[in-house]
């Protein structure tokens, strides 16, 4: 009987397991339905029958309905008698305007389909070559993070507070640059990104018009393997960027930001790496996988081969900082 007893514990442990895995996979679907279909911020400031939000944006009652008592479920809403309102956490993640706003990761709604719907094409080397639309999704999808560092970096790092001249490797859309410079008017940066899709630099470019930053930040299309630049800078980040290249060539990217650098200047890489044994964190070792769906050059590092590489750039000082939940930054000297 204790037997049979455990075996059924397993099967159900077994059985939950998949209703996880179900579970997080529909839920992320349902709220990007909500920012695509604007219900969030329809509910900024009020709470609101689903009837009323079916009326309002000419959407199914009965289909509204079920999606607000969906969201209210996993924590997205509240519920007061029959009316539906946000959750603090939809407040300040969920709202368009927010600064902490999220909303663009649901690009992966659209991104994972992508490189998984040619699989086993994949997986016998032979990738298609990435759509320009492929790849802005995949920048708007990351971009947002920006939102939530950038805070961090300034209180943890005295020097993105002073006077300073940032070059951003892999730059984007130009989010942290235009970040930093909003919260310091002291601060002026050179964003590089390019190689491989331009059209990526020219959306960075009317960023930085849209701020009304041209005279502070200058966005620049350049391999930057064969990146040539003539000024020195006090802070050189790279942001999700080494990950991108195999250690050969992160080694000489590495090598290009120590002699960009400036006598006291700082580097600082924010990356997501794998433990020891590669099999952990696991959100970490998912994205390694997407990573080398998109391209053979691109994975992510253990943290003892970044640091070795660090040093063979001469660098003399590496700390490690975990200010991000799964993410970590190095600051290099």
């Amino acid at each position: 009987m204790a037997s049979n007893s455990k075996k059924k514990q397993k099967r159900l442990k077994d059985i939950q397991h998949l209703i996880n895995i179900l579970d997080t996979f529909q839920e992320f679907h349902f709220i990007s339905a909500g920012i695509q279909l604007g219900i969030f911020d329809f509910l900024e400031k009020k709470k609101i029958k689903a009837e009323t939000i079916a009326n309002t944006f000419g959407f199914e009652k009965e289909l509204t309905k079920a999606w607000c008592e969906a969201a209210t479920a996993c924590g997205y809403l509240e519920k007061d008698r029959d009316e539906f309102y946000l959750s603090r956490w939809s407040k300040h993640y969920l709202l368009s305007h927010s600064s902490t706003y999220i909303g663009y990761l649901c690009k992966y709604t659209k991104i994972i389909p992508e490189v998984f719907s040619d699989i086993e094409a994949r997986f016998r080397g032979k990738r298609p070559l990435m759509e320009t639309q492929h790849a802005m999704n995949t920048v708007e999808s990351i971009a947002p993070i920006a939102n939530l560092a950038v805070p961090i970096l300034m209180q943890e790092i005295p020097i993105l507070r002073e006077n300073c001249h940032i070059l951003d490797l892999g730059c984007g859309l130009g989010s942290y640059l235009i970040n930093f410079a909003l919260n310091n008017p002291e601060l002026t940066g050179v964003g590089v990104d390019g190689g491989w899709i331009a059209a990526i630099v020219h959306e960075a470019r009317k960023n930085v018009e849209k701020y009304k930053l041209q005279d502070r930040i200058e966005i620049k299309l350049a391999d930057v393997l064969e990146l040539k630049l003539n000024e020195k800078f006090d802070v050189i980040l790279m942001s999700g960027f080494i990950q991108a290249f195999k250690p050969k060539n992160a080694l000489i990217i590495l090598k290009k930001a120590r002699d960009w650098l400036k006598t006291n200047g700082i580097l600082i890489l924010q990356e997501m790496f794998l433990d020891e044994g590669r099999i952990s964190p696991k959100s970490n070792v998912l994205l390694n996988l997407l990573l080398h769906l998109e391209t053979p050059e691109a994975g992510l590092f253990e943290f003892n081969q970044l640091e070795e590489l660090l040093i063979i750039a001469k660098f003399s000082e590496i700390r490690r900082m975990n200010l991000i939940p799964q993410i970590t930054h190095i600051i290099a000297y």
